[in-house]
């Protein structure tokens, strides 16, 4: 069985295929790929996985109905680099959708994997803002 980290690797090649891949939309399409990719079989990876792929995509537009307004004035999400924009809604997912988790981990694990998979300023700008989603929950939950 692989572990968190290498789930949300997984979460993401999947995510990134799905959303801007050529003719792959389907999840299940797109599993086989990434796991000979990854040198893995099903039988390696957990349910979370299919638990954060499914969530980001069922509940996309509610994602980036959050993440939009805390992008700079006149910036839209087509405007980000596609890695950032998936490290993004999977961040906010988990944030947002899974409360058991801890923000800290939520954030280290997408500055990682936007270091691995992003550009240049891609873990700065998705700690920051991650952590303003983080904040903004947080408020929401305490009023």
């Amino acid at each position: 069985m692989i572990d968190r980290h290498q789930t949300r690797r997984l979460a993401f090649q999947t995510l990134f295929n799905v959303m801007f891949g050529e003719d792959q939309t389907d999840p299940a399409t797109v599993y086989p790929t990434v796991f000979e990719l990854n040198h893995i079989t099903a039988d390696d990876v957990p349910p979370y996985l299919n638990t954060l792929v499914q969530g980001v995509l069922a509940q996309q537009d509610e994602l980036d109905a959050t993440i939009q307004p805390l992008l700079r004035t006149n910036w839209k999400l087509s405007r980000l680099e596609r890695a950032t924009l998936v490290l993004l809604r999977l961040g906010t997912y988990e944030l947002q959708f899974e409360p058991d988790l801890p923000t800290s981990v939520i954030l280290n694990e997408m500055i990682e994997l936007a270091k691995e998979f992003g550009g240049n300023d891609a873990p700065q700008f998705v700690n920051g803002l991650l952590a303003t989603v983080a904040k903004h929950r947080d408020s929401a939950a305490q009023a």
